[in-house]
């Protein structure tokens, strides 16, 4: 009690405490009574408030009715309200009410959905809702299992080859905090989608010999932005169709008038690439090896020399020398002479300088054998 200018002044004082009810869980609402009072009180004011450890408490901004809706702001706390009378001469010291239990958490993780190109490097994350203000996650495990037309998992593994994907977050661990302390866990899904990469095609240059059937032909594979890959290590590696108008009756190229065949490719198809581009190669025909022999005589001394004719050995496509292109016979000779001594040593004969338009000529020599002449007979002479 206090006298103020000789009047006396009594402020209410609390005679049964007020009661918090309801349930403290994430969207529930709390209320609270006002108890009862001495020295009638007029009106009532009110002040909710949180706590971590249950001996500090903080005022809640903007909580001062007789209720209070609990959002997940209070998730992780304990929760009390204030209850202050006040009448003509005064306010009552505050009455405490609660606190609370701990508000659980209601947290949802959602993995976070990733587009990305074949070869870039993806690192997982989530995005927390609702976890509690002092918690802090330490990690999530991921499952990967394809989707429509991919194929893969459920793996912990994520998947590295072009495709979508389905990435299921679960097991949550803290560093600080626990699941207990929450009400509700929720794990929701993401999305990987890896896109495939862009590739440029370039056909290899190649030769054939002619008249041979034509080679089969390569190519290289170079990313977009990056260095060319061996064909082997491509997933699911379709090769391109690659063609030339090359045949085996083709002539032999020779620029500037006979120049290199263009080898074109078109399609072909990879898991993770796609093959946007095509740079033609080019097609050598090289020249067939054509043997020319010179021919082989056995003469007498003091004959005339034969006449040294030559033999080939390699012609394609069923050709002569009455057909071959560009063809210009050899020129044969030999030293051989009608005085000429006999052999040993036989004497060479030789065929050079032949010419076609397709073959190369390795040319081999023959030989002219000198044999002694008949018996000579000497008949002798009268004196």
């Amino acid at each position: 009690n206090a006298t103020v200018g000789g009047v006396s002044r009594v402020p209410v004082i609390g005679a049964t405490a007020p009661v918090l009810s309801g349930t403290a869980n994430i969207g529930q609402t709390l209320s609270v009574t006002n108890g009862t009072w001495t020295n009638s009180p007029t009106s009532y004011s009110y002040q909710w408030q949180t706590s971590r450890d249950g001996t500090t408490y903080t005022n809640i901004s903007g909580a001062t009715s007789n209720t209070f809706s609990i959002t997940s702001a209070q998730a992780g706390f304990l929760i009390r309200v204030q209850v202050t009378a006040n009448n003509v001469n005064g306010a009552s010291a505050p009455f405490n009410a609660g606190p609370t239990s701990r508000v659980p958490g209601q947290m949802t993780i959602r993995a976070n959905d990733s587009t990305l190109d074949f070869g870039s490097s993806f690192t997982p994350s989530y995005t927390a809702t609702g976890l509690i203000s002092y918690h802090a996650i330490s990690g999530v495990t991921y499952t990967y299992t394809g989707t429509g037309s991919t194929s893969y998992g459920p793996s912990t593994t994520a998947p590295t080859n072009a495709g979508t994907y389905r990435i299921s977050p679960s097991a949550v661990t803290f560093s600080t905090g626990a699941t207990s302390d929450y009400l509700t866990l929720t794990y929701e899904n993401g999305t990987l989608t890896i896109n495939k990469r862009n590739a440029a095609i370039a056909a290899n240059n190649a030769s054939v010999e002619y008249g041979e059937a034509a080679p089969t032909f390569s190519v290289t594979v170079t990313p977009v932005g990056g260095s060319a890959i061996s064909t082997s290590s491509i997933a699911g590696y379709v090769a391109p169709t690659c063609t030339s108008s090359y045949t085996t009756t083709t002539d032999v190229t020779a620029a500037p008038t006979r120049p290199a065949l263009a080898i074109t490719c078109s399609g072909g198809s990879s898991t993770n690439y796609n093959f946007t581009s095509y740079t033609n190669g080019a097609l050598t025909i090289n020249k067939a090896p054509l043997v020319i022999t010179a021919s082989t005589h056995s003469v007498t001394y003091g004959d005339n020399a034969p006449t040294i004719t030559f033999t080939t050995g390699g012609f394609k496509n069923n050709q002569t020398t009455s057909n071959a292109a560009g063809w210009v016979n050899p020129t044969c000779s030999t030293t051989y002479s009608s005085t000429t001594n006999i052999s040993p040593p036989t004497i060479a004969t030789t065929c050079n300088n032949a010419a076609a338009t397709n073959y190369s000529f390795t040319h081999t020599a023959g030989a002219i054998t000198v044999n002694k002449a008949p018996t000579l007979t000497i008949t002798p002479g009268i004196l």
